[in-house]
């Protein structure tokens, strides 16, 4: 999954295709220095981080109201750059229950520590033992022991893990309602290592196996009982390993084939219809080009299920926002007693999709690395160009600074196409000489077509794209019209096929 460097909150209220739930707080609150940030990721249904940013020209403390109606797992992490050594990536995770309220401290080297907490007295981390895989998992890491120790081996080594943990927990002689809470989050470890295991397509079914997904599927309701980043890892491999049972020709990694192909017993659970809904509405927040391809997905097997006709239905709403925005939103609003509504709603401004465009717009000023000033109307629609590719950046994005190699092989290999690569930083005023010194060490200062955007808060242009999210690249063409304002990344094995489409 990408990383991005900002993102918002979300409504208080969290709407399922079932009803809507009033939630309560939870209190997270972080002191920053002037320019730090500190990002969580988290699991809902569409929202993937909590960024807080020090915008100030002092030390703050900075708080961050979110609404919960369960345990929420958000787990930060940050790179340790070691003299001579490898970098250190040190992961923090914080298990929040609703009402909670944790202080934490941001100091010199990024390190998170503890400064208060109403409920857990410490990261997980430093309580139970998390693996590494639990966070971000190492399919080739698995496909080795796989073939060193077999299923048989690699459930031995889960099951004493997680009784290594429950031992640790014991020993910490916390309330029993803050054990419990742990040990529930040691059962999702667990259950995410296994569920990596039935999902992977080198195991086959076997009384083993068999026991493993019963396992998961009687405890549904405990892995439920907290929102983790890996929720969404243990339901599509429970699908998954259900579908390929019934139907031996099912590929695991196709989660709309295994939707079509599992049991009649799963898809009548919540887990089934809820993971679906969350995958659709994820798509169209994160990536709403993804949403026709699912609508194509639907079409060939819509009929082999009431639900996954509803979804079908459902994403042809999803795909008309691109054309007629209000149209869409009102049947919406009617389809299915209103159910669905939430996945526009609660993000309406990112969910207008219509084709916009930059002609009617009051002046958006850019200064270079000089500070001499251009509109960017007038450099986008210059007649010269076709289109113009926009690269919105900042000093302190660091995904942002790892895609410039492959957009500059990129911008070599289209030089003679009619086509301008155009760098816009939403660096502020006072961070132009962060800006120019990573453009020096990225040797793109004083380059052509390197710009800073003034104002970016208040730009008319971050208002028309509701731009929230960097890296955010945008394809506009000489007539001022954003043909998309949300384009793949340089390192994606899309972005050049489709820009060569755009083009033609």
């Amino acid at each position: 999954m990408f990383v991005s460097c900002f993102s918002r909150e979300e409504s208080k209220h969290s709407k399922t295709e079932n009803h809507e739930q009033d939630i309560l707080q939870a209190s997270l609150s972080i002191s920053l220095k002037p320019g730090e940030r500190a990002i969580f990721n988290v699991f809902d249904v569409y929202r993937r981080s909590i960024a807080l940013k020090n915008a100030t020209t002092k030390d703050s403390l900075f708080e961050e109201k979110i609404w919960i109606d369960k345990p929420l797992l958000l787990v930060s992490g940050n790179v340790l750059v070691v003299p001579d050594g490898d970098p250190i990536l040190r992961i923090y995770g914080l298990l929040l229950s609703p009402g909670d309220s944790v202080v934490l401290d941001r100091h010199d080297d990024g390190a998170l520590s503890m400064h208060y907490s109403s409920g857990l007295p410490n990261f997980v981390d430093s309580l139970i033992v998390v693996p590494k895989d639990f966070y971000e998992h190492d399919g080739k890491r698995q496909q080795k022991r796989l073939a060193e120790i077999g299923v048989a081996g690699i459930t031995q080594d889960i099951d004493a893990a997680f009784q290594k943990n429950e031992t640790a927990i014991a020993a910490l002689a916390m309330p029993e309602v803050k054990a419990r809470l742990l040990s529930s989050l040691n059962s999702n470890i667990k259950y995410t290592a296994i569920a990596h295991l039935l999902a992977d397509p080198a195991v086959a079914s076997s009384g083993l196996t068999d026991s493993l997904y019963e396992d998961l599927f009687q405890h549904m309701d405990e892995i439920r009982s907290i929102d983790a980043t890996t929720k969404g890892t243990i339901f599509g491999a429970l699908i998954a390993y259900n579908a390929k049972k019934q139907h031996g020709d099912v590929d695991k990694t196709d989660m709309w084939e295994a939707a079509a192909y599992a049991d009649q017993q799963l898809k009548q659970t919540d887990m089934y219809k809820q993971h679906l809904v969350s995958a659709v509405a994820g798509t169209f927040v994160h990536s709403p080009k993804e949403i026709t391809a699912i609508n194509k997905e639907l079409q060939s097997i819509h009929t082999q299920d009431p639900f996954l006709d509803t979804l079908y239905q459902l994403t042809n709403i999803l795909s008309a926002t691109f054309t007629d925005f209000s149209q869409a939103k009102a049947a919406l609003k009617a389809f299915a007693g209103g159910r669905y509504r939430f996945i526009i709603e609660d993000n309406e401004q990112s969910a207008n999709h219509e084709m916009k465009v930059i002609t009617d717009l009051p002046p958006v000023e850019l200064h270079d690395f000089a500070g001499n000033k251009s509109d960017f109307k007038r450099i986008v629609m210059n007649k010269d160009y076709m289109l113009t590719l926009v690269d919105l950046w900042a000093s302190w994005c660091v995904p942002c600074i790892m895609e410039m190699p492959d957009l500059k092989k990129t911008a070599e290999k289209f030089r003679d196409k009619p086509i301008r690569f155009l760098a816009i930083s939403i660096d502020k005023e006072e961070d132009v000489d962060k800006w120019v010194a990573v453009a020096k060490k990225n040797a793109i200062y004083n380059k052509p077509n390197q710009y800073r955007l003034a104002n970016f808060r208040e730009s008319p242009l971050t208002k028309l794209l509701n731009i929230r999210n960097i890296p955010r690249y945008l394809v506009i063409n000489n007539e001022g019209r954003v043909l998309d304002e949300d384009f793949y990344r340089p390192s994606e094995s899309s972005f050049e096929l489709e820009l060569l489409k755009l083009l033609d």
